[in-house]
């Protein structure tokens, strides 16, 4: 006889619904708080958020995946070693960064770019934490909801 066994996401059928809504939510709730806190350039970041639901033999998980540099716009980034002219360089172009006259000559968007990672490699970068924040805004909206849900799917397991 064979015996049937469940993976982790068909034993929790209500949990999984309730974290695809989480994870729907977060992502939108991310993007509206970089918006409000002036942090999408090119929008490249905004734009690579999304998410999935992995499961595993004994848990369900958001795996949420956006580009890398969202660590240092979250924990912001310590004084020391320059950081990637280019880089700047293309953020102040989407930026539409104009350079102002400093005794009576205009920066080149490459001198400015230097000087902003000059300044960067100097005194570093204030963290915004916009991803943990809205994070434990979304957690505490579904906190009810996941407590529902997994009462739910035991009270159904309980019943086959």
């Amino acid at each position: 006889m064979e015996s049937a066994t469940l993976n982790t996401a068909e034993m929790w059928p209500n949990v999984r619904k309730v974290l695809e809504d989480f994870g729907e939510h977060f992502i939108e709730a991310y993007r509206e708080n970089m918006a409000i806190r002036d942090a999408i350039a090119s929008g490249k970041l905004a734009n690579s958020l999304s998410f999935e639901i992995a499961s595993g033999a004994s848990f369900l998980a958001v795996d949420v995946s956006l580009l890398d540099y969202w660590y240092y716009v979250e924990k912001g980034r310590k004084p020391g070693k320059f950081p990637p002219i280019s880089k700047i360089e293309r953020w102040i172009k989407v930026r539409r960064i104009v350079p102002r006259a400093y005794n009576g000559r205009v920066p080149t968007t490459k001198q400015l770019a230097f000087l902003i990672a000059r300044k960067i490699a100097l005194f570093g970068t204030k963290p915004r934490p916009i991803f943990s924040d809205t994070l434990d805004a979304v957690v505490a909206q579904f906190e009810w909801e996941i407590e529902q849900a997994v009462t739910a799917d035991i009270e159904q397991a309980v019943d086959i």
